[in-house]
């Protein structure tokens, strides 16, 4: 079920189950050893935010996991709370290359704050 769309991006209802059937993005990942470390982080409370996923979708039709590895994981295995429902966001890609960049827009060490995000942040409070 859509409940936003454009031509490039629109967001999907999914299930836990029918993320699962998302093939993992072609760039690998560390998924499992992320999710020990996010057990002891942000997922080790349940927040709403995390039935936030995203993926890239094919011209042909194949769907592409960009954000949500960690958490398919944990929900797989039983180790984290699955949601009732997902919001995936849907991008469009052209190609695997399009779809590499746009994981690599998640996945990135230019994503994660700095230590002069953290001085930032700590100083204004």
């Amino acid at each position: 079920m859509k409940i936003v769309s454009t031509p490039e991006l629109s967001v999907h209802v999914l299930s836990v189950e029918e993320w699962f059937e998302v093939a993992d993005c072609p760039r690998p990942g560390r998924s499992t050893q992320r999710l020990a470390r996010a057990l002891n982080g942000y997922l080790k409370t349940f927040s709403p935010l995390h039935a936030s996923v995203a993926m890239a979708q094919l011209p042909d039709g194949q769907r592409f996991k960009l954000d949500g590895h960690s958490r398919a994981v944990g929900w797989q295995i039983n180790s984290i709370s699955r949601p009732t429902r997902l919001y995936a966001t849907v991008v469009e890609a052209e190609d695997l290359p399009t779809v590499i960049r746009l994981r690599e827009a998640f996945d990135s060490a230019l994503a994660v704050r700095s230590c002069d995000d953290w001085a930032d942040i700590a100083s204004a409070e």
